[in-house]
């Protein structure tokens, strides 16, 4: 399986073709993508397992507006465990795009920040750190407050529930983690959205 794109007009009118946008060795799944004014681009984020076994990792590629890859492949995160799942958000500044993901090392929601050029800063973000697993996080960019939110489904109470953390620009966590739902079922699988 491989990663492609296909751009559409605001009309709804489809481009005549698509075109890749990782197409190298091994399976390329669960893609996520998010456009920043800045450089006028998009980041498309994937979990990537070219490295073989279950040692998937998050990877992704720049995309100008044209619709032509722009620069290499970026190994976001790829460490000898398994990382997947990913979700990608973007400010409209010179911040670049903030990606998260489930880390299986630890079972919990870790990121790390592309910059507007691809580089990819060394930092990697804990995003959640509780007892029990954090999996399948979605994260949105607060305009109005210049700051992230990440949601995801938590276990640290034996059942499933939904909890956020808002991130700063820089990756700083702001204030604690809060839980969203944490009815007595289970809660999977958050999406979030921001209204302006």
């Amino acid at each position: 399986m491989e990663i492609g794109g296909w751009l559409v007009a605001a009309d709804g009118d489809p481009a005549a073709t698509g075109f890749y946008i990782c197409d190298d060795s091994g399976d390329q799944v669960y893609p996520d993508v998010a456009y920043s004014a800045y450089g006028d681009q998009w980041l498309v984020v994937w979990e990537d397992h070219r490295a073989g076994g279950v040692n998937y990792d998050i990877y992704g590629q720049r995309v100008a507006a044209p619709g032509s890859l722009a620069g290499h492949a970026l190994a976001i995160y790829n460490p000898a465990e398994e990382q997947a799942y990913p979700a990608v958000a973007a400010s409209p500044g010179t911040d670049g795009f903030v990606i998260v993901f489930s880390d299986y090392a630890t079972n919990d929601i870790a990121g790390r920040i592309v910059l507007p050029d691809g580089g990819v800063r060394a930092l990697l973000i804990t995003v959640s750190l509780p007892v029990g697993d954090q999996q399948q996080a979605a994260i949105a960019y607060n305009s109005q407050d210049g700051e992230y939110l990440v949601v995801w489904h938590d276990q640290r109470a034996g059942n499933w529930d939904i909890y956020g953390q808002r991130v700063g620009l820089d990756g700083t966590l702001l204030e604690q983690t809060f839980p969203i739902c944490t009815d007595a079922s289970n809660q999977l699988n958050p999406a979030v959205a921001y209204n302006l």
